[in-house]
């Protein structure tokens, strides 16, 4: 049965997104293979969980399935040319439906229990012990998130659907967490942990009005995501020469930058001609990092981390290359302030990192998501962050992560690839491209604990060469085996 209702899940799920794929007149055959990347990838990241923490996770996750397809997703919406938002909000009915079915699943097959109970509403398993149904709350809820989006006429951005769902999903299973049958890390669960963070930063998303990158429209040159070059305090990575060990971490970073934005504001042939200008902007900033780390065996371990950043960055006189010039062409400057929190969790053939930011910023490349061209504002804004590492932990890996974990200045949740290896060490060496450019990073240990890691992004842009850079250190603290 549990086997039944998982097939079913995956069947009703993507019927929903050919569905709503078609209202959007998506071409058929794009979606197709859009729809058959998202159930692949929801299929990998379902199981990666287990491949990477060991039992810390369950055989099938529901959290790594949503990460995965929507990873897989957002990559075939960019391959495909397809608004990345309007894809991602095919899935704002399709994941709760397909997890209502999957819940189902797992009542059926007693996996996924609550804690015991006396109350009327406990159900008795196999061996007689009443418990919560928790597995019926998370599938009526799911339900319950379907049908008010299906009948919502609230009129939202691209990809705000999306982050809604998955806000509601997330805030349901932290409270549906206190009555599971879980292993608490601290006072929450491993579940509560990711989806807590998570929820904050797809509803502080939603309130700010953050909108994904168009397919259309507005055209903008790559530019630096002030901050991801300078502060890039990758995920950890510690030798394994005696196991169980655990640590606390602090790290500090600083760096800046030259990039430049270029936009322009296409017309029709009715309207007259268009706008095209360049704008200059330099930038310096820096962040401050804390967290916690136990590594239990090559196969399982888990790190919190915590991070604040700030940053200045200041525009040039915009400067007019097309049609009659830019609606606001003065110079300004303004400090952006931001903070998140991720977990990473990391095993010998991958690794996993889930979380989000929120912060008080200018969104630079206003051009990638707002049609008027006029200077952004500063706006309470937030970011997710996933982030995937397949390979070895101390050999050559293949990484990719959608979203910023520093958004001082990002104008959206940027996608990066990277290849990367290291030693057991500690050392380790990535090189990869993204929206911001080429870019190439590192972290080297000392052998005092403390990590240094320089990293570099060649910026293309307005035909220069900008580019941005920066230091962060992590100084490493062994703890007392328990």
């Amino acid at each position: 049965m549990y086997q039944l209702f998982y097939e079913l899940a995956i069947v009703t799920g993507a019927l929903v997104m050919i569905i709503e794929g078609r209202r959007r007149h998506f071409g058929a055959d794009r979606w197709v293979f859009a729809v058959g990347a998202w159930i692949l990838g929801g299929m990998l990241g379902a199981e990666l969980p287990r491949v990477i923490i060991g039992d810390a996770a369950a055989v099938r996750t529901a959290v790594g399935a949503v990460a995965g397809a929507t990873l897989a997703l957002v990559g075939a919406a960019i391959l495909l040319r397809i608004s990345v938002g309007e894809a991602l909000d095919t899935t704002a009915i399709a994941i709760p439906i397909a997890g209502a079915f999957a819940r189902l699943g797992c009542f059926a097959g007693e996996c996924c229990q609550g804690i015991a109970t006396s109350l009327p509403i406990g159900i008795a398993d196999r061996e007689g012990v009443t418990r919560h149904p928790t597995q019926l709350y998370e599938a009526a809820f799911d339900v319950a998130i379907a049908t008010w989006l299906s009948r919502s006429r609230r009129r939202l951005e691209d990809g705000q659907r999306f982050l809604l769902s998955l806000g509601a999903m997330s805030a349901g299973r932290f409270v549906i967490e206190f009555v599971r049958d879980s292993e608490k890390i601290g006072p929450l669960s491993l579940a509560q942990w990711v989806v807590g963070p998570f929820a904050i930063a797809c509803f502080a998303a939603v309130a700010s009005d953050v909108r994904f990158p168009r397919a259309r429209g507005a055209a903008a040159s790559p530019l630096a995501t002030a901050g991801l070059a300078a502060m890039l305090l990758q995920m950890p990575t510690l030798p394994t020469d005696s196991l169980p060990q655990r640590y606390s971490f602090w790290g500090i970073g600083i760096g800046g930058g030259l990039y430049t934005v270029h936009s322009v504001d296409e017309r029709n042939c009715d309207s007259g001609p268009f706008n095209g200008w360049d704008r200059s902007h330099s930038y310096l900033g820096g962040s401050i990092e804390g967290g916690y780390l136990r590594q239990g065996s090559r196969w399982s371990g888990m790190a919190i981390r915590g991070r604040a950043q700030t940053s200045q960055d200041n525009a040039g006189q915009a400067v007019t290359t097309l049609g009659t010039g830019s609606p606001n062409p003065a110079p300004y400057s303004t400090r952006n302030m931001a903070a998140g929190v991720f977990a990473d969790f990391i095993g010998h053939y991958g690794a996993l990192t889930i979380g989000g930011s929120v912060g008080r910023i200018r969104l630079t490349g206003v051009a990638l998501i707002d049609d008027s061209h006029n200077d952004p504002g500063t706006v309470m804004a937030g970011f997710p962050a996933i982030g995937i590492r397949l390979g070895p932990l101390h050999g050559p890996s293949l990484e990719a992560r959608f979203g910023d974990e520093t958004p001082l200045n990002a104008p959206m949740p940027i996608m990066t690839f990277a290849v990367a290896g290291g030693d057991d060490k500690g050392n380790r060496v990535r090189l990869g491209v993204s929206d911001a450019g080429a870019f190439i990073g590192g972290s080297f240990r000392t052998e005092h604990g403390l990590d240094l890691m320089p990293s570099f992004y060649f910026v293309p842009g307005a035909g220069q060469k900008h580019g941005a850079g920066g230091m962060a250190v992590r100084q490493w603290t062994k703890l007392p085996p328990k």
